[in-house]
């Protein structure tokens, strides 16, 4: 007698992936202002299928007429347009990953021709990579020299070795400070959401499905 529910269960799932299809945004509609077109190289190479975009973004989402920055996203299309639902949203997390990358990465087929999302997600979703601000092909922040973390860092479980990871961390901060400091406040989860809902307005969908990593 439980089957029933978790059927039920399983097809909203599945039926939920990509939101719902909309008699007024078929493919050939889907796209507006923004233009894909080739990747970059370090993307084009390994994942012919991916096409890209760029779009600018306010800096400040409270000031929207202010200084801009511009996020890039690749997007591998849904393989089957008949069933096309709509897009799904990846981030690999991190933070300071970038999602274009690893759109093509979840999307191109194994020796094998197995892909790590499944053929049928892939058949009715635009899978949609954003390179969060800040990271990668979006608008770069800089915080200075990295091979800090390339170190081993001092055991914050070891109380003796506590004040020089501390002494790190703030001249590593100091530094970023230093670097990003205009950025820098406009760098978290908040104004990735919104570049997000740019990017959602800008492909002419009424809602997102999104799948984070950590």
């Amino acid at each position: 007698m439980r089957r029933i529910p978790l059927l039920v269960g399983v097809i909203a799932l599945v039926t939920s992936v990509c939101g719902f299809p909309s008699a007024a945004s078929p493919v050939a509609e889907a796209e507006q202002s923004l233009q894909f077109g080739a990747c970059p190289q370090d993307l084009a190479t390994p994942y012919p299928h991916l096409d890209c975009a760029t779009l600018q973004v306010p800096l400040d989402y409270g000031r929207p007429y202010g200084a801009k920055i511009t996020v890039m996203m690749s997007r591998a299309k849904a393989t089957n347009p008949d069933k096309r639902r709509g897009v799904l949203f990846l981030n690999p997390g991190g933070p300071g990953g970038g999602a274009a990358e690893y759109a093509g990465r979840l999307t191109a087929p194994s020796a094998t021709g197995q892909t790590r999302i499944p053929p049928s997600v892939l058949e009715m979703c635009d899978i949609i990579g954003m390179d969060p601000r800040g990271v990668a092909h979006s608008t770069p922040l800089s915080c200075g020299d990295l091979s800090l973390w390339a170190a081993p860092l001092p055991d914050p479980d070891a109380a003796p070795q506590r004040p020089e990871l501390w002494k790190l961390l703030g001249e590593f901060a100091a530094s970023c400070q230093r670097n990003a400091g205009s950025m820098l406040p406009f760098v978290n989860t908040n104004t990735v959401a919104k570049d997000m809902d740019r990017i959602r307005q800008e492909l002419g969908e009424q809602k997102i499905s999104y799948r984070g990593f950590s």
